[in-house]
C-alpha cells in the first residue's frame, strides 16, 4: 500500500533520512524500529503528507503524495488511521464525543450513522459504560484503546501507531498489542508500528525495518534479526534497554 523510493529528508545540515526505500504491504504489520532521533517517527509524518521529502517519492496505493497539496491529501489520509504516542484526545470531550468529532467535521453523515459508528468503536475499544467519561478519568490503556477506535472510525485500510505501548503497564501493553494483532487477523488491516521496544516487534510484527542514522540497516522478518551483522543491530539485541 505504501512505498518509499529513495527518500531524502534534511533539516539544515542534519540529514534525517538518506535514500530510504521500502514497501509497506497491505494486511501485514510492519514495525519501524530505531533509537530516538533515527527518523522513525518522521516516516509516519511523511506517509501522511504532513511533511515533504527533499527528494524521492512516497506512493500510497500507487499515488505519489510527495508534493501533493494539502487540500488533495484528505482522501489519502482517510486510508490511514493515526494513533499518536500521546493519544491526542480532546480533554474537554467525552469518549463518545471524541469518537464522533472527526466524523461530524469531515463527513456528511446522518446522526444515526454517526451514532452507529461510535457504538461500534465503543464496543471495539471495550469502553461500554465509559461513553460519558472525559479522557482524564480513563486509565492509560483505556485512552490508548479510545485513540485506536478513533483512528478506525473512518474505515482505513492501514493504521499507523507511534510508540503505542510507551508508559503502559504490562497488562495494558498486552491488551494493546492484542488489539493491533486483531486488526490484521479479524479486520484484514495493515499496520505500521513505530517503536523502540523490541518486545512489541517480536510480539506482533510480520516484518521489521531498523533505522540507524537515517538509513535502513535491516529489512526482514523479526526472526532474522539475530543473523544481522550490522554493529548497531547486534548491540541493540544484546542491550535493548539502551536504545531509547
Amino acid at each position: 500500500m505504501i512505498e518509499f523510493k529513495n527518500v531524502h529528508l534534511q533539516y539544515g545540515d542534519h540529514a534525517v533520512l538518506q535514500g530510504v526505500s521500502f514497501v509497506i504491504p497491505d494486511a501485514k504489520i510492519t514495525a519501524v524500529l530505531g533509537p530516538s532521533g533515527s527518523g522513525k517517527s518522521t516516516i509516519i509524518r511523511l506517509m501522511l503528507g504532513l511533511i515533504k521529502p527533499n527528494a524521492g517519492e512516497i506512493l500510497v496505493d500507487g499515488v505519489n503524495i510527495s508534493h501533493m497539496k494539502e487540500k488533495d491529501l484528505f482522501p489519502i489520509r482517510k486510508k490511514m488511521g493515526m494513533v499518536f504516542q500521546g493519544n491526542a484526545l480532546f480533554d474537554s470531550l467525552t469518549a463518545e464525543e471524541n469518537l464522533a468529532f472527526f466524523l461530524r467535521e469531515n463527513l456528511r453523515l446522518e446522526e444515526a450513522e454517526i451514532a452507529k459508528r461510535v457504538r461500534d468503536m465503543i464496543h471495539f475499544a471495550q469502553l461500554e459504560g465509559f461513553e460519558d467519561k472525559l479522557p482524564d478519568t480513563l486509565s492509560g490503556g483505556m485512552k490508548k484503546r479510545l485513540a485506536i477506535g478513533r483512528a478506525l472510525i473512518f474505515g482505513p485500510s492501514m493504521v499507523l501507531f507511534d510508540e503505542p505501548t510507551v508508559g503502559l503497564d504490562p497488562l495494558s501493553t498486552k491488551r494493546i498489542l492484542d488489539v493491533i494483532h486483531d486488526l490484521r487477523t479479524d479486520r484484514g488491516l495493515g499496520a505500521v508500528l513505530v517503536t523502540h521496544l523490541i518486545h512489541d516487534v517480536e510480539t506482533v510484527a510480520d516484518s521489521v525495518l531498523i533505522l540507524f542514522h537515517g538509513k535502513i540497516v535491516f529489512n526482514d522478518v523479526p526472526e532474522k534479526m539475530q543473523e544481522c551483522d550490522h554493529p548497531f543491530v547486534a548491540s541493540f539485541l544484546q542491550h535493548p534497554e539502551d536504545i531509547d
